[in-house]
């Protein structure tokens, strides 16, 4: 076999593409203990590359895939809670959207109406409530001011023990 030849097959083999004959072929040639000094370095590839083929599986490991295929194929049969999801869906596409029909062709109803008959007393009502709205504001400043006070204190403290 000349060199040509042999580095057609290589390429083949390198790229995967080779047969089993021709691997055979490559085997045989790369067996030769007067393998000239230029071919060296491919042998070891080659013999890399089909190390790396030869690869000895688990046994049964053919077997189980099958089967956990086989386990998986039939698996994509839809089950019931998939066809209720999908209903589902469309029942609340359904009825949002009719939702959304109904509330902009229909006019909405007022629902403001005022909470008392005499306007004294509603204003009595509103000055009641924020008078205590601003005295439950007023405490909780203070407490705020009371803090800032004692991290005052406290800075105060910290920056005297670093000064010294």
């Amino acid at each position: 076999m000349n060199k040509k030849d042999i580095s057609q097959i290589l390429e083949a083999f390198y790229n995967g593409e080779a047969s089993p004959e021709e691997e055979n072929e490559l085997k045989a040639f790369f067996q030769d203990t007067t393998l000239p000094g230029e071919w060296q370095q491919e042998k070891e590839i080659f013999e890399r590359y089909l190390r790396a083929t030869e690869i000895l599986l688990p046994e049964g490991l053919e077997e189980r895939l099958e089967q956990k295929l086989s386990e998986h194929i039939a698996g994509k049969q839809r089950s019931f809670r998939y066809y209720l999801i999908r209903v589902a869906g469309v029942a609340a596409a359904v009825l949002l959207g009719a939702g959304i029909f109904f509330h902009t062709l229909l006019p909405a109803e007022s629902v403001t109406a005022d909470t008392f008959d005499d306007p004294v007393e509603a204003a009595i009502v509103a000055e009641q409530t924020l008078i205590f709205l601003s005295e439950q504001l007023n405490l909780g400043l203070n407490q705020v001011k009371e803090a800032q006070g004692e991290i005052h204190k406290i800075n105060n403290i910290v920056y005297q023990q670093l000064k010294d």
